[in-house]
């Protein structure tokens, strides 16, 4: 895979992530009529958090050379 195409992966899995943990309970559930457990928010964003580091490590495994994944290329900056 090329540089750009973890960076979309990347990019993807958080915005998907982000719109799943947005919509999750607080709390973990169960669905009776499906039988099955109901993440949490918590649950959702330790998940997304673990793809996502899986894929930058792979990412600067594959291009060391490349900047860091995980690393903002601008710094937020605080409204005040």
């Amino acid at each position: 895979m090329t540089y750009k195409q973890y960076k979309e992966l990347f990019d993807q899995q958080s915005k998907d992530g982000l719109m799943k943990a947005l919509s999750a309970p607080q709390k973990r559930g169960w669905s009776s009529m499906t039988r099955q457990s109901i993440p949490s928010m918590n649950d959702i964003v330790r998940d997304c958090n673990a793809k996502l580091s899986l894929i930058a490590q792979r990412c600067a495994e594959a291009h060391p050379d490349s900047p860091s994944l995980l690393i903002d290329e601008e710094p937020a900056k605080l409204i005040g």
